[in-house]
């Protein structure tokens, strides 16, 4: 491996497998996954598969969406799985010595590129990353491209899957997104039908009625397609923005919490996991904790809304009011120690929701 591993990656484990990796802070020694595609010898009949000329075998779907119940079923079908020790749940981590082949995203683009510029992706890719920087000021050499064009089995109907990298790309994609929608004859906000399919999905994982989470996936500023294709994006930290180590972060999970907050800030909102900085200003604990510690310091201590459920962020910004249902924990970062509000566990799925006031 030539760098950390970074949300989005890809891999090829010993049994042909294929991984993606999920967060940013991963064990000396093995890479925090999910199996994404399985690989099998012969062709399959009744079900979609993925074919790469460059590889052998077939690749079926291994998680359909993600979300914390996929996840899941994902997790407990695993030989890799094991109790985290920052979630203290079980999660995929892969040993290294058990990782046959590394894809980096954007080494992948760049790869991409110079082998397949003439062809119709190839040309595609082109005019996206000329858009984004005239529109958005991201240049090419802070994207990659990730799902099956970084492995090679795109096919006619496959998103066009892109990583933007940095903090501050992130930021400038979110806030200029609509100059780039206004000025562009290509790329363009979703059908209908889709916010219809996504804002569905929404209700399910958080119990918000239809009629609002139409309104939230409408408001997301990167759900977008070019032309008939999805844009599927996703944004990842860069590797100087990365400080936290493994071994000195846990969380302790506390009890469910609804709160209603203002949101102060969305710099690392848009990675997985998302991180908002919040101010409570009203507190609902829902169940019973520590006699040690009391409401108020909860409302001075709770700093953090933290997402690893991406669908549930994107619609709320700076200064916004907001009411959040989730999970409190305990947080231990290195020297620090504060509490956060968690979405997207187990305990609380179809239940949780951050609805703007």
């Amino acid at each position: 491996m030539n760098r950390k591993p970074l949300d989005k990656d890809l891999f090829f484990a010993k049994d042909g497998d294929i991984f993606q990796v999920i967060t940013n802070v991963h064990p000396v020694d093995r890479v925090v996954a999910l199996r994404k595609y399985h690989h099998i010898t012969e062709r399959p009949y009744g079900i979609f598969f993925w074919q790469s000329l460059q590889r052998e075998g077939y690749f079926t779907r291994s998680i359909p969406t993600y979300d914390a119940s996929n996840a899941t079923q994902n997790i407990a079908k695993s030989n890799y799985s094991r109790v985290s020790q920052v979630f203290g749940v079980p999660m995929i981590e892969v040993p290294r010595s058990e990782i046959t082949e590394y894809l980096y995203p954007d080494q992948g683009l760049q790869d991409l590129l110079n082998n397949q510029r003439e062809t119709e992706w190839g040309q595609e890719l082109l005019d996206i990353i000329t858009q984004f920087k005239q529109y958005l000021n991201i240049d090419e050499k802070s994207m990659g491209i990730t799902g099956s064009l970084l492995w090679g089995a795109q096919h006619e109907a496959s998103d066009i899957d892109l990583v933007i990298y940095g903090s501050d790309n992130a930021l400038r994609f979110i806030r200029n997104a609509p100059l780039l929608t206004k000025e562009s004859s290509s790329i363009h906000y979703p059908p209908p039908e889709f916010t219809k399919r996504y804002a569905s999905t929404l209700t399910k994982k958080t119990g918000l009625k239809l009629n609002l989470t139409m309104q939230y996936i409408a408001q997301k500023p990167y759900y977008l397609f070019y032309k008939d294709k999805f844009l599927s994006l996703g944004f990842v930290p860069s590797l100087g923005e990365i400080s936290r180590e493994y071994d000195a972060y846990s969380f302790r999970t506390l009890m469910p919490v609804k709160v209603k907050a203002r949101i102060l800030d969305d710099r690392w909102g848009y990675f997985y996991p998302g991180e908002y900085k919040i101010q409570i200003e009203q507190l609902e604990l829902q169940g019973k904790t520590d006699e040690t510690i009391t409401d108020f310091d909860f409302e001075k201590k709770i700093t953090t809304l933290f997402l690893m459920e991406r669908e549930i962020s994107g619609y709320y910004f700076p200064g916004d009011e907001v009411e959040i249902h989730g999970m409190l924990q305990e947080v231990r970062d290195g020297s620090q120690t504060y509490f956060q509000v968690m979405i997207g566990t187990r305990e609380l799925y179809g239940n949780e929701w951050v609805k703007r006031l």
